[in-house]
């Protein structure tokens, strides 16, 4: 399905499962009548950001955060890697209530579900870190911002930011999995998403209100991580 034939009254969350997962699979999704293959693609998703976890874990700055809000996470592969990693805090995973159900959370309160629309529904407050890892992607600038406002409003002061994921080189023209990426949004999926350079994203969280941004490059992968604090 290209972008254009996507329903264009669903959020750009949804048209990007729609597109990526097939018309009559979302459909099964969303009503409910098969997780099976659903739950099947966020598995073989969730063995690659596996292994792109250490860039993310061992930055010291994710070391302090007691309570993190995991926005678009997906079946929670990220949540349960910082939960095993750091055994005092706690996480909230926010995402769609088709994809929550796919959640198994093992750690009991330390892992929660908040289900809801991105874009629709407000985040919940309560975190003092919110982390956007591997979904920023999907979104034009425009909608990043918005996102990355609705984290500044949930932020006491000085929770912090992280944005983790594929960042674009300064003069575009480098990088493989960025490259890869870029060009299935474009051509396959939302036809709005790309991957970014990390100044655009530096850029971005200054304009919601974060200041002491700064970013980690040439993690695994080809990943790059931008932290920003609420002033």
């Amino acid at each position: 399905m290209s972008p254009a034939e996507a329903p264009q009254d669903q959020s750009a969350y949804e048209r990007f499962h729609l597109i990526v997962n097939g018309p009559a699979l979302f459909s099964a999704v969303v009503t409910g009548l098969d997780l099976g293959v659903f739950t099947l693609l966020h598995r073989s998703m969730a063995a690659f950001t596996l292994r792109t976890m250490p860039g993310l874990l061992d930055n010291p700055e994710v070391a302090t955060v007691r309570h993190l809000l995991d926005v678009g996470g997906g079946d929670g592969t990220t949540a349960r890697a910082f939960a095993e990693r750091y055994p005092s805090a706690e996480v909230t995973i926010f995402d769609m209530p088709s994809v929550t159900r796919l959640v198994d959370t093992p750690d009991g309160d330390r892992v929660r579900l908040h289900p809801g629309d991105l874009f629709a529904d407000p985040l919940p407050v309560g975190a003092d870190a919110v982390l956007f890892s591997h979904v920023l992607e999907v979104f034009s600038g425009e909608q990043i911002r918005t996102l990355l406002s609705k984290a500044h409003a949930v932020l006491p002061a000085g929770g912090r930011l992280f944005i983790y994921g594929f960042p674009a080189s300064d003069d575009e023209e480098e990088g493989v999995y960025s490259a890869r990426l870029s060009l299935y949004l474009n051509v396959l999926a939302t036809g709005a998403g790309m991957t970014y350079p990390v100044g655009d994203y530096e850029q971005w969280a200054r304009q919601a209100g974060f200041g002491g941004v700064s970013s980690f490059t040439g993690l695994p992968y080809e990943h790059g991580l931008v932290v920003a604090t609420k002033e």
